[in-house]
């Protein structure tokens, strides 16, 4: 079995990667605890974008817009013992802008939990994209 590398990705294929998959995870601090919880999203602009009610992620962008927060997803197949990770570090805002709002509800994204209660659009504004991804050599 040819041994697998580890290739770095660009912060185009990291976006591609990412609309192509539903679900992530939102890392942050609440209360002064580290957070990670699973969302669905969709990369609008280069940022990601998701839905929420209320609770520790909406109030957490509520009460301190421009907190940092990292946003990782990823995808594997194991079968051929592949797969990739991307990683966002960036800032959470909620998009109050309601044109803006209007726009997002367009998109082709719905939440896998009781979507008629999420209205509140949460944007994370990337500063770093990275990604890697685990790739087997063709035999040769």
């Amino acid at each position: 079995m040819a041994e697998s590398t580890l290739e770095e990705l660009d912060e185009a294929t990291c976006l591609e990667l990412l609309s192509r998959t539903p679900v992530g995870r939102i890392g942050f601090v609440h209360k002064g605890a580290l957070q990670i919880l699973p969302v669905n999203h969709a990369v609008d602009d280069g940022s990601v974008v998701f839905r929420t009610t209320s609770g520790a992620k909406l109030n957490t962008a509520l009460r301190e817009s421009g907190q940092e927060v990292v946003y990782e997803a990823d995808g594997w197949d194991a079968s051929t013992r592949t797969g990739w990770s991307v990683l966002i570090r960036g800032s959470i805002a909620v998009v109050s802008d309601e044109v803006e709002r209007t726009r997002l509800d367009q998109l082709q994204m719905r939440a896998w939990a009781d979507d008629r209660s999420r209205r509140a659009w949460i944007r994370v504004e990337a500063t770093e994209i990275s990604g890697r991804r685990i790739v087997v050599p063709a035999d040769g």
